[in-house]
């Protein structure tokens, strides 16, 4: 054997020894109950709210906001270690969560910063949200048996439907979505499927990156933008209005 051929036989025998060794290690720890998995770094890092008889939620001044559906109604908020930012309140059917400081500027105008703690929703199909000041991620089912169907009010914010990761799509169905968004920018991701999209614009922005829609109705008024793919222009439904 070539001695070249010696160098590059011997490299990766060891290259190969020592991965089985990281691996046994590894190995090792886990059965030992060492290693932290990323379920327990999620639990650590959250404070966890379960919830029932709940079928408005009002949710305000948060930067970090996200929508998981979900069977079962969940609030999870990052903890937070000065005073908390974010709190939250059940009053009957109804469920608000507050963020954001608000302070006077020198001017004597008053205005209000949104919370950075990550707060995350789980979210039962047909339970209207209203959103003010956040800015939202809203996902839906990797299943489209488990579509889910959501009635939402949006003001001052940012929602973002669906999810893409490493510019791929991760695939998002909906049963449906009821929106009305003012003074909001709305933007549906490229893997975001919708069997009955109902989208009203005041003052807003929609964009269109290729979402697939069944049945599509919306209504903008002059001041609002709108960006739609060709195949979603040609799904439009007029809105009559009385």
């Amino acid at each position: 054997m070539k001695t070249s051929n010696k160098i590059l036989l011997g490299t990766v025998v060891t290259a190969a020894l020592i991965l089985t060794a990281i691996h046994v290690a590894l190995y090792a720890k886990y059965k030992r109950g060492d290693l932290v998995t990323v379920q327990q770094l999620h639990e650590e890092r959250y404070d966890k709210h379960v919830m029932s008889g709940v079928t408005k939620i009002n949710v305000s001044g948060l930067a970090n906001f996200e929508v998981i559906p979900s069977d079962t109604l969940r609030l999870e908020i990052e903890k937070q270690d000065k005073k908390p930012e974010i709190t939250f309140e059940q009053r009957g059917d109804s469920l608000i969560i507050k963020g954001g400081t608000i302070y006077t500027k020198t001017n004597g105008e008053v205005d209000k910063t949104r919370s950075y703690y990550s707060t995350i929703l789980y979210l039962p199909s047909n339970t209207s949200l209203s959103i003010n000041e956040c800015e939202a991620r809203i996902k839906g089912t990797a299943d489209t048996l488990k579509a889910v169907a959501y009635t939402i009010e949006a003001g001052n914010s940012s929602l973002n439907f669906g999810e893409t990761r490493n510019g791929k799509p991760n695939g998002s169905y909906f049963k449906s979505i009821n929106a009305v968004a003012d003074k909001s920018n709305v933007l549906f991701f490229n893997d975001v499927m919708i069997g009955n999209l109902s989208l009203s614009l005041v003052n807003g922005e929609t964009e269109d990156q290729g979402m697939q829609v069944e049945i599509f109705s919306l209504n903008a008024d002059s001041n609002s933008t709108v960006s739609l793919k060709g195949t979603n222009l040609k799904k439009l439904m007029p809105v009559i209005k009385p």
